[in-house]
């Protein structure tokens, strides 16, 4: 199986920068040998880290045609914008 790993964030919160130190081939390598059936194909998480003001919703889809399931997974804004101001103060 497939698995893809991205981000839709807001560039304050340095998410592309945590994103960068997670070891995406290790990931890839351990959904690649599993198999939950011909049902699906492939697993793609997007994290999301957006300011709470545009009402962004999670979405978990599925689309039977790519035999994929999408999942967003929603991170706190306003806490991920503190703890980065805060490091970089220290």
């Amino acid at each position: 199986m497939n698995f893809g790993l991205t981000a839709d964030i807001h560039w304050e919160t340095k998410v592309d920068i945590s994103l960068g130190l997670v070891p995406q081939r290790e990931f890839r390598d351990f959904f690649y040998s599993k198999n939950y059936g011909t049902d699906i194909n492939k697993f793609v998480v997007v994290l999301m880290c957006r300011n709470s003001e545009y009402n962004f919703k999670q979405r978990i889809r599925f689309i039977k045609k790519e035999k994929a399931l999408y999942m967003d997974i929603m991170l706190d804004f306003l806490l991920r914008k503190r703890e980065i101001e805060s490091f970089l103060k220290n």
